[in-house]
């Protein structure tokens, strides 16, 4: 039975994995879809708060500019999260503690690397190293802010601060 807990501790990576790969395997028409009606959203809003007054016509164009940067921002996020779930799971499953954020960090690089090869058979995708690269910057920022919280959890306790 504990051994089945234990397991479980990875079932969020998982999923995630899931649905990256459920993303990837959107050919390149569905996937520009995807990041163009993201960043239209974004523009829209930005225009609204700031009260920009532009056009239809200027919120599309500025998203298509934006588009690669909406699209790189959300590998970053996802791969945060991801190797941040691996690091939940290993840290359920793992006894020496000190090889959690490597073991987390090779984990969400080797994902990510086999995500790019599944883009190689994706109809209009391309498997690219700087993907690659891109997505493990974003899961080292995200382990390095987890890391960080923690540290600081970490001392707080230390000197008796009651987080709650």
């Amino acid at each position: 039975m504990r051994r089945k807990i234990r397991l479980l501790a990875f079932l969020p990576a998982i999923v995630l994995m899931i649905t990256i790969f459920c993303f990837s395997a959107q050919n390149g028409n569905e996937s520009a879809k995807v990041s163009g009606g993201t960043a239209v959203t974004i523009i829209s809003a930005v225009n609204r708060i700031f009260e920009l007054n532009m056009s239809r016509k200027m919120i599309i164009k500025e998203a298509g500019n934006m588009q690669f940067v909406v699209r790189k921002a959300a590998h970053m996020a996802e791969y945060a999260c991801l190797a941040g779930l691996v690091l939940f799971g290993l840290s359920v499953n793992l006894e020496k503690k000190k090889y959690l954020y490597p073991l987390s960090l090779g984990a969400a690089a080797l994902y990510a690397s086999t995500d790019e090869i599944h883009q190689l058979f994706t109809p209009g995708r391309s498997g690219e190293v700087r993907d690659v690269i891109i997505d493990t910057c974003g899961a080292l920022i995200g382990l390095l802010v987890i890391r960080f919280v923690v540290s600081l959890r970490n001392r707080r306790q230390a000197r008796g601060v009651d987080l709650t």
